[in-house]
């Protein structure tokens, strides 16, 4: 179609939101999920079973959460070409959550000061070390981000707990850009770190005057030697 995208206005609440529904080959496609005037505000709260659902060429000005209850009882999540920004919350906020989904695609999105009210410096300082872009729990498989635009995390652009495929993104100005398997657990299959562009690293301020030194570009913990990893370029 033609003209501007329908807006679904969060307010206070819950854009799309689905505690329990099992659903099966869904698409939600060109939709501006706008917060209201008083944060907190998640665009999208997904936690029913699902079985193929793709999320492509929307505004999210909001928290993403995919949090199945079980391990695969999410499958085949797609999030392509969509706008994640200005996700806020005064304890804790990802701009995306993923936790026990089978079958994680982040393709072509642009993922930007989540973490922050509005502008860097206006949330409490000692909630930055928690607020992410991107966290994908380790209890996820088969993930893979491609062709992505991190920037502005208040800690990281990317935590790819589970390992999986990590290409050809592009990170500017968070704390840590990517963060690559877990510390707390062992990844169980091969993985790729490729032709990704880390820039202008910050470190994280704190109250009290005191600062966490970070501006790391690429951490890979915990990784077992006997699976190959690819990392490259």
């Amino acid at each position: 179609g033609t003209g501007p995208r329908p807006i679904v206005k969060n307010a206070t609440g819950v854009g799309l939101d689905n505690v329990s529904a099992n659903v099966k080959f869904n698409a939600v496609v060109g939709i501006y999920f706008q917060k209201g005037s008083e944060p907190p505000a998640t665009s999208v709260r997904w936690l029913g079973p699902t079985t193929n659902f793709l999320i492509e060429d929307c505004v999210m000005e909001g928290g993403m959460i995919f949090q199945a209850t079980n391990p695969g009882d999410q499958k085949n999540i797609a999030l392509r070409r969509c706008l994640v920004l200005d996700a806020y919350n005064p304890v804790k906020v990802q701009g995306v959550f993923c936790q026990n989904i089978d079958g994680l695609l982040l393709d072509e999105n642009i993922f930007d000061n989540n973490g922050y009210l509005d502008t860097i410096g206006s949330i409490k300082p000692n909630s930055l070390v928690v607020n992410h872009n991107v966290y994908v729990q380790h209890d996820c498989n088969n993930f893979t981000a491609r062709r992505n635009i991190s920037m502005r995390a208040p800690s990281h652009g990317l935590q790819a707990r589970p390992g999986g495929i990590v290409e050809d993104n592009l990170f500017i100005n968070n704390a840590f850009g990517l963060v690559y398997a877990s510390s707390d657990f062992v990844i169980t299959g091969p993985g790729s770190v490729s032709r990704n562009v880390i820039l202008d690293g910050k470190d994280i301020p704190r109250t009290g005057d005191t600062t966490l030194f970070r501006a790391w570009g690429i951490e890979i913990t915990n990784y077992p030697a006997d699976f190959p990893l690819t990392v490259a370029d």
